[in-house]
């Protein structure tokens, strides 16, 4: 749950509706594992969108790269505005820290909001 959240059940999939998609609701990490588990692909695309909290993010980038070998990983919301701004700084600081950690490159937008950043481990 969150703010920012649709929370009409139907309202869910509106974009998606019609699509070749497979919608999943739940924990990200718990439903990537599960996922994983059914259909072992080569080399899985994650969508990391941890709600604005370093400690979603983080916890889901080291999850999956625990859970996944290889993988391709889209972190949501890593536009660093600054802390002067107060507001979406988190995401930033978790990708950052995750990537050092790790010595993973990164590819990252800074055009604006809401930013993403890519980064993988083959």
């Amino acid at each position: 749950e969150h703010i920012e959240n649709i929370h009409e059940e139907n309202e869910r999939a509106m974009f998606v509706r019609g699509l070749p998609v497979i919608l999943h609701l739940g924990d990200g990490l718990s439903i990537a594992r599960n996922v994983l588990a059914e259909s072992k692909p080569d080399l899985p695309l994650f969508f990391v969108d941890g709600d604005h909290s370093f400690e979603n993010v983080y916890r889901e980038l080291k999850g999956i790269k625990e859970i996944a070998p290889r993988a391709v990983v889209f972190a949501h919301d890593t536009f660093l505005q600054g802390s002067e701004a107060g507001y979406n700084c988190e995401p930033y600081e978790a990708v950052k820290q995750f990537i050092t950690e790790y010595h993973l490159p990164v590819q990252s937008t800074i055009l604006g909001l809401p930013g993403m950043s890519l980064t993988y481990w083959l």
